[in-house]
């Protein structure tokens, strides 16, 4: 139930721009506004709450101090709640100057599996200036007829990233941030059942090994690199 609780706050909270950011240029006058519920359960509703984010980043901050973690990449996995949570983490974490400067050159990795909408239109113009920078990379994994990633909490909610779109004919599609609507997809017979049962990550894993083939030699640089892909991103 909990989970479910995070996901029902569906309000905009303000996340406020860190000194990376606005270094790299972000009009500290536009309010980054995020899923209050995903914000709360990571960032705590209270400065005195425990606050998840702040306790993982000082862990990895202290395992790259330790030079135990030199040269390895950063990569923040999760599915559903986890999967925005995790791009949630991974916004936060990539503009934070304690992480990137044990980075360098590396980009920090995202990648969720059927995840609701994080935030609005800022959140993703913020997002976006991050991707350019070369310090942060997303792929958002997403079925075809699962209902979660296309239900739109509020009206100017945005996807971020690069969306890989899995369907059930040992398909797939590559697109830059993925506009597709929830009557786009809209399965005419039983459609929540049918939604529903395409959210796991069974199912995903069944639909990932159909396409395995086809993109097994891709790498995410080469996507992000793609400009048929990215054209969106680079305009």
């Amino acid at each position: 139930m909990g989970d479910w609780g995070a996901n029902l706050k569906y309000f905009k909270e303000p996340l406020n721009p860190s000194d990376s950011l606005l270094e790299l240029g972000f009009d500290e006058k536009k309010k980054i506004r995020v899923h209050g519920g995903f914000k709360e359960y990571l960032m705590g509703s209270h400065p005195s709450h425990d606050c998840k984010y702040k306790d993982i980043k000082g862990e990895l901050v202290e395992l790259y101090t330790s030079g135990e973690c030199n040269g390895y990449d950063l990569i923040v996995t999760g599915h559903s709640l986890g999967g925005a949570l995790s791009t949630l983490m991974s916004f936060q974490l990539a503009s934070s100057g304690k992480i990137s400067k044990h980075l360098g050159n590396k980009p920090l990795v995202n990648i969720s599996f059927a995840s609701p909408y994080v935030g609005g239109e800022v959140f993703g113009e913020a997002f976006k200036m991050l991707e350019k920078a070369g310090k942060l990379q997303h792929i958002r994994v997403s079925n075809e007829n699962d209902i979660v990633p296309v239900l739109v909490a509020m009206p100017d909610f945005r996807h971020v990233g690069i969306n890989l779109h899995l369907d059930d004919a040992k398909d797939y599609a590559l697109e830059y941030q993925g506009k597709r609507s929830l009557w786009w997809q809209w399965t005419p017979f039983f459609p929540w059942l049918a939604n529903l049962s395409n959210h796991g990550l069974e199912e995903y894993d069944t639909r990932f090994k159909k396409v395995k083939t086809a993109i097994r030699h891709m790498t995410i640089n080469d996507v992000y690199g793609n400009s048929s892909i990215t054209k969106d991103f680079i305009e």
